[in-house]
Parts: structure tokens; sequence; C-alpha cells
């Protein structure tokens, strides 16, 4: 279910290149054509809908997104 999720997010806002059925959990979005605009728009969106917050480094800048999603992945599988 939440794989479903997640992946509806990225199919909204990812913005790939290439077909989001195409890629597997473990492909890289930048590679598949996901722009820095476009990933803080899924940040965003997977914020807002798992309740969660995107934290910053020591250096100020944002986690990235592939983070974030591996997070929640890693907190839903261990409910």
């Amino acid at each position: 279910m939440i794989d479903s999720q997640i992946r509806e997010i990225l199919k909204e806002h990812a913005r790939l290149a290439i077909d989001l059925a195409a890629l597997d959990d473990a492909a890289d979005l930048y590679q598949a054509g996901m722009t820095s605009h476009a990933s803080v728009n899924v940040m965003l969106a997977l914020e807002g809908n798992f309740d969660v917050a995107g934290a910053e480094r020591a250096d100020g800048s944002l986690i990235e997104t592939w983070t974030l999603y591996l997070t929640i992945r890693h907190c839903e599988n261990h409910r």
C-alpha cells in the first residue's frame, strides 16, 4: 500500500523522463530525469501525505527526497 502511495506521488510530482512503471524501487530518480525543482515538489507531497518533515543537514541543505522516501518505507515496514 505504501509503495503505491509513494509511486502515485512520484507520478504526479517527479516529472520523470521515463515511465515510472519501468523503475524498480532502487532506481535513482535523478538518473530517471527528476529535476531539483521536481524533487522539492515530491518532498512536499511526501511530507503532506505521510505527516513527516524533511530534515536539514548541519550545513543547512535539505535531506534528499530519496532519503525521505526510504525513511518513510522503513517506518512503514517497522510499525
